[in-house]
């Protein structure tokens, strides 16, 4: 039997993302002791809510074990310690809860906390020709969560694109803007980064009208993409460091795109579309998307419109 939307959805769940990490995360849990959970509840300052304080450790934990961030050298990953800030006071469950200024001091105090936990602020020097010497912060992590941490809720580069047209989006009560996942837990800003999630319903009504686009896939060749890859990737390989770990770093890249081209494959699909902050319209995607380098646009296929869809169309745009 197919699966429809929300059965796709239900797959990225808290409850079923939770439960498909509880093996793998098992071991890096094991890092982290009591009293660094007594401390980070501490920070979050949450009462007795102590779920949430999990829930941020697991976050924390598979943001910081995805294979993606920061640059990999032979034995860790490094990650400049503003950019590690910036990705915690991100996490889902952190920013679901606080105001973006009390989220980056909750930040910076998760990395004071964490250091030697699970990872090293360290510090270098490099000699600048104008400042003279400067010194770096950053943060060393020597574990990666692997193929798993990809899936979680809010690393969103997992997401399936939609099998079923998108909830159009329309303002609330409270006149914020609401559309896209069916499932209210994976619902995004209409507005990317800092934007605002309130929008007037005619722009809504360009996006209603993007998301409701059908497209499929073209045949596939991973062996033509993986080479095509291999070779971008490799024209930014400067160092002696990217050029060894080259193959890792295209396997990374592509960890989960045949399992999407393979769900996919039979299907007709379509895109969320959100706003950035600059009013610009981006469809959400990765492994799928319009937004993607030349190869991964030309596998994706626009469905043709009949004359009476086509028509429909024409008609809504006249009247925004």
């Amino acid at each position: 039997m197919s699966l429809n939307q929300l059965e796709v959805e239900n797959m990225f769940s808290k409850e079923n993302m939770r439960a498909e990490f509880k093996r793998e995360l098992k071991d890096f849990m094991k890092l982290i002791k009591k009293e660094h959970y007594i401390e980070l509840h501490k920070t979050m300052d949450n009462g007795n809510d102590k779920q949430f304080t999990v829930d941020i450790m697991i976050e924390l934990v598979v943001a910081l074990g995805n294979p993606l961030l920061g640059v990999r050298f032979e034995n860790y990953r490094q990650v400049e310690i503003h950019h590690l800030v910036s990705v915690i006071a991100g996490l889902k469950t952190i920013a679901n809860r606080y105001e973006t200024i009390y989220r980056f001091k909750i930040a910076c105090e998760i990395v004071e906390n964490m250091d030697t936990v699970l990872f090293d602020v360290v510090q270098t020097k490099r000699k600048d020709s104008d400042l003279g010497w400067l010194t770096e912060t950053s943060v060393r992590i020597e574990f990666d969560v692997g193929r798993e941490s990809l899936k979680l809720d809010g690393l969103n580069r997992y997401k399936y694109p939609f099998i079923e047209q998108p909830l159009d989006w329309q303002n609330d009560e409270n006149g914020k803007s609401y559309g896209g996942y069916y499932l209210e837990e994976l619902r995004e800003n209409v507005t990317t980064n800092r934007g605002s999630n309130k929008q007037p319903q005619n722009c809504l009504d360009v996006l209603n009208i993007l998301q409701s686009n059908k497209y499929v896939l073209r045949d596939i060749d991973m062996q033509e993409e993986y080479d095509f890859t291999y070779s971008q990737m490799k024209k930014k390989a400067i160092t002696k460091e990217k050029q060894k770990d080259l193959p890792k770093n295209v396997d990374t890249r592509l960890l989960t795109t045949y399992e999407t081209y393979t769900f996919l494959a039979d299907k007709e699909f379509y895109f969320q579309w959100r706003f950035d902050c600059r009013g610009r319209m981006y469809s959400s995607g990765y492994d799928v998307n319009l937004q993607s380098d030349k190869y991964k646009k030309a596998c994706i296929k626009p469905k043709m419109l009949s004359d009476e869809r086509r028509i429909e169309l024409e008609n809504r745009l006249k009247e925004l």
